[in-house]
């Protein structure tokens, strides 16, 4: 929902971009039965981004409110509608807009990767 991935430092050096070399990666770790994890960061589309200020504000007001009528299981279905109707549903169409946009990337790099 923002920008913001608080990614450490220590794993941004090794970035890649571009789906070829993503794909190569993949094929070279699986081919070499490597048992590394591989963690793929999709950002989401910029037209979508709340800003982090805002959304800071909307998820510490859902957390107060959550601290002071919520215990147990219920936390994280309630967090998620605070969320909702605080950003008046902003919040979930960004979210399915990633899923969507996630599921479109991975099947790009899928097909890439049966093509070889």
């Amino acid at each position: 929902m923002n920008r913001s991935f608080g990614m450490k430092e220590r794993f941004r050096k090794h970035r890649i971009d571009g789906w070829q070399d993503q794909n190569r990666l993949i094929h070279l770790k699986w081919t070499l039965g490597l048992k590394a994890v591989l963690s793929s960061q999709i950002r989401s589309l910029k037209k979508d981004a709340l800003s982090k200020e805002y959304i800071d504000a909307v998820i510490a007001q859902a957390l107060q409110e959550a601290a002071q009528q919520i215990k147990g299981k219920g936390i994280t279905p309630f967090l998620f509608g605070k969320i909702k109707d605080l950003t008046d549903g902003k919040s979930l169409e960004i979210n399915s807009a990633s899923v969507k946009h996630n599921a479109h990337i991975s099947a790009q790099l899928a097909v890439l990767y049966a093509q070889q």
